[in-house]
């Protein structure tokens, strides 16, 4: 099934990757650590803090991103973000509105996709939605 979906985006010049590149200090021996990162994953539990401290501490690939839409903008028809709402991930949001102003600044069609999760949704809709946001840029 992978070698089917990576045959599908090279096909059709469609690259992917992670806003975010590691979790420095996820710790596995850490039972709440393992919890928030793999029962019942929710984004929002990457900015999750406590006493006012985020528990994870984040890097992002804010700057290779830029270089990579640099390398590519002549081909390049649009940026998409698979999450459409910055409830409870204001450091991950954050992010997003950074690559996408700069796409804005290159012409470059942006846009905050649904999740492609089956939470809070059919995912025939979504698909849908992501259908006509990706031929709004071509």
């Amino acid at each position: 099934m992978l070698r089917i979906g990576k045959n599908f985006c090279q096909n059709n010049h469609i690259g992917l990757t992670d806003i975010i590149s590691c979790v420095n200090n996820a710790d596995f021996d850490n039972q709440e650590h393992q919890e928030l990162l793999t029962v019942g994953f929710k984004d929002d539990n990457l900015d999750k803090r406590l006493n006012a401290q985020y528990v994870f501490d984040l890097n992002f690939n804010t700057e290779q991103l830029f270089e990579l839409i640099d390398n590519n903008m002549n081909s390049l028809k649009g940026v998409f973000f698979t999450r459409s709402t910055n409830q409870g991930i204001p450091r991950i949001w954050q992010q997003w509105l950074n690559v996408s102003e700069y796409c804005e600044n290159l012409n470059i069609y942006t846009q905050a996709l649904p999740t492609p999760s089956v939470r809070g949704g059919t995912i025939r809709n979504k698909i849908l939605r992501w259908r006509q946001e990706i031929e709004n840029c071509m």
